[in-house]
């Protein structure tokens, strides 16, 4: 298997003559990605770590726009400290890396409300994202930021092919792999097909931060995800009028992601409106209409 791996990255390495050869590349130094790499890191693989951004960690820089999370640091679980009570503690921690693969073999002291010294109960993004950047350094991980992927694509000896697009848009070498790990998640915003939405609106990736802008102001806000959870508490107090539409009723902020879309986040005075509203009342529109309560 070892023969069979070192010719693959000598193929590789011939393939792109003078360029750089991994079995792994990981796409994205988020949260994610720094986990991988740092498995990676002590089972002696070889991969690179790519970061679009300046440091690890660089998307919690820009979002959530208005910079809170709504994803809880809870400090204690009234479980305690014991051996016994560690794996529970570790599942009820939303935001630390882990140290180790057993909960036994977990550095507490690397853990997010320790390391960053953070008791805030939702913690600024900025945080996290200090986090993520400081835990990349400890483990003295493979990256390379100020690096953005712009394409991959097979490679004629086998395995991948990446072109990653340097500081100020100048090309890097081409980079070969056996494998590429996505870990950079959607950066592109859906817009939907809605006429003059252009001319009237304003992406969340572009959207200000600053509260002001907002000063009594009317604002119809699409979708009904966690970055809405996280924007309309801070709007809410500055808004005349807030509402939150999604397609589906029953799939609101609160109740999205499985089991743990399930957040303790306040909810602020908006009224979440279904844009398919009408499919949740059409039995009780056609009892109406047979009984002549409504036209036809």
């Amino acid at each position: 298997m070892r023969l069979v791996r070192a010719a693959l990255l000598s193929a590789l390495a011939r393939g792109a003559a003078g360029d750089e050869a991994h079995d792994y590349c990981i796409v994205g130094a988020g949260l994610a990605g720094v986990q991988l790499a740092h498995f990676m890191e002590d089972a002696g693989r070889s991969y690179v770590l790519l970061e679009r951004g300046e440091a690890a960690g660089s998307f919690f820089r820009k979002f959530p726009r208005h910079r809170n999370l709504i994803s809880i640091n809870k400090r204690h679980t009234g479980r305690g400290g014991s051996e016994l009570a560690r794996e529970h503690n570790l599942r009820h921690d939303w935001h630390s890396l882990l140290s180790g693969l057993q909960s036994g073999d977990v550095d507490e002291e690397l853990l997010f409300a320790n390391l960053m010294n953070e008791d805030r109960f939702y913690p600024k993004a900025d945080v996290l994202a200090a986090y993520a950047d400081k835990l990349a350094q400890h483990w003295k991980l493979n990256i390379r930021t100020g690096a953005e992927v712009t394409a991959i694509r097979n490679a004629p000896a086998g395995g991948y092919e990446l072109d990653v697009g340097g500081p100020g848009g100048n090309e890097a070498p081409l980079l070969a792999c056996r494998w590429v790990v996505l870990a950079a998640g959607f950066t592109k915003p859906h817009v939907p097909d809605i006429p003059g939405l252009e001319q009237n609106s304003i992406s969340y990736n572009e959207m200000p931060a600053e509260r002001e802008f907002y000063e009594n102001k009317t604002v119809a806000i699409l979708g009904a995800g966690s970055e809405c959870s996280s924007g309309r508490p801070g709007l809410c107090c500055h808004l005349t009028v807030t509402v939150a539409a999604n397609r589906r009723w029953l799939r609101d902020v609160q109740g999205h992601h499985g089991g743990r879309g399930l957040r303790p986040h306040p909810r602020p005075l908006a009224h979440p409106h279904g844009l398919g509203d009408a499919l949740r009342w059409r039995p009780a529109l056609r009892q109406r209409r047979a009984r002549g309560q409504l036209p036809a």
